[in-house]
């Protein structure tokens, strides 16, 4: 198990939830508002509109792309090419992956 603070770079050599939780740290400022995830990626969507990209298995953060809407709601298709975003609206939008690398 890896458990890091999102805004922080993750780490394997962070520990696991006992030692994290006993960690003192101030609360973020842009809320997690939604997740998803790949067997090749973990994408984070954030209040500001940013979702961060973190590679899977060994967990890096390789990208962070800027909305401009708050996600609600996140999905990858089958390949990890394409991420689908529903926002506060209710307003669905496609994100060619590979594109805005």
């Amino acid at each position: 198990e890896v458990v890091w603070h999102v805004d922080e770079s993750p780490s394997v050599h962070s520990g696991g939830f006992e030692q994290f939780k006993t960690q003192k740290r101030t609360p973020t400022q842009d809320a997690i508002t939604c997740v998803t995830a790949s067997d090749c990626m973990l994408l984070v969507g954030r209040e500001s509109g940013t979702v961060q990209r973190y590679s899977l298995p060994h967990i890096s953060l390789e990208a962070k792309y800027i909305l401009r809407c708050c996600p609600q709601m996140l999905a990858i298709n089958s390949n990890s090419t394409r991420m689908s975003i529903i926002d506060i609206n209710g307003v669905i939008s496609f994100y060619d992956m590979e594109v805005g690398q």
